[in-house]
């Protein structure tokens, strides 16, 4: 992989590359993901990472675009969101442990 490339989102849902000084669209943050780059993508107004909603964007964008079908499998989504309450409820614990 190469190097990380910033990207800031703006409320009226414009992307900015940081790097260029220039407004980009979903696709060309897609090119560089497939280009061997790194994104980082932070909203303007709070500065949260947004880059894993903005990735999972670009993949259903695919998914209807190419009309690849299950290029996100159900079974892989399922075992996601199974790993990632998994996770929730361990934090919760030890959370709770603290307290």
């Amino acid at each position: 992989m190469t190097d990380e490339r910033l990207y800031t989102k703006y409320k009226n849902r414009r992307l900015y590359d940081v790097i260029t000084s220039k407004y980009v669209g979903i696709a060309d943050i897609a090119l560089e993901v497939c280009t061997g780059s790194r994104v980082l993508i932070k909203e303007a107004t709070s500065g949260r990472d947004i880059t894993s909603e903005v990735l999972l964007t670009i993949m259903l964008g695919m998914e209807r675009k190419l009309e690849v079908p299950n290029l996100l499998e159900p079974k892989r989504l399922e075992m996601l969101i199974r790993e990632a309450n998994r996770s929730l409820k361990t934090g919760q614990r030890r959370a709770v442990g603290r307290t």
